[in-house]
Formats: C-alpha cells, structure tokens, sequence
C-alpha cells in the first residue's frame, strides 16, 4: 500500500512539478530574507493545485514525498489562508 500513495505522489509531482518547484522557491526566498511576498506567491500556487493532487504530494519525506519537513511546516502553519472572501477595495 505505501508504494501505491509514493506512486501517486510522484504522479502528482510529474503533473504539478514546476507549481511545486515554485513553492519550493518561495519557501527558501521567504526563508532567506523573509520576504512575505515570497509565501502569498507560494500560497496561490499551492491553492491552483487540486486537493485530491495536494492530498498525493503531502506523502511525509521518510516515505519518499517532494516537501521537506520544512517545507510541510510552512505550507501547513505560515502560508497565507485563501477563505474565499474578498477584501473590500
């Protein structure tokens, strides 16, 4: 059963890899000069992924996942929450 989520994983990472590139990016930006800016790039990006594709690349780093420890605390705990409503201009 485990190679079936890693095989999943790594499906989702050939399908999604520049999106999770890119999170990556933002998180060692953000990481680097604490650049804000760096987490809402990597929130949307994340958000443009559908759940079911998100669910296969969250596989923890021991069982062969593409995020980092790191990488999974920020995305889960720092980046910024879409709640599907609009700020007011």
């Amino acid at each position: 059963m485990q190679d079936d989520r890693k095989n999943r994983c790594d499906e989702a990472y050939q399908q999604y890899g520049p999106s999770v590139d890119l999170i990556k990016e933002c998180i060692r930006t953000y990481d680097e000069s604490g650049d804000e800016d760096a987490l809402y790039t990597a929130a949307e990006t994340w958000g443009c992924i559908p759940q079911a594709a998100q669910m296969d690349l969250w596989l923890a780093p021991t069982k062969g996942g593409v995020f980092t420890t790191h990488e999974r605390d920020v995305i889960k705990n720092k980046l910024p929450r879409d709640d599907g409503q609009e700020k007011a201009a």
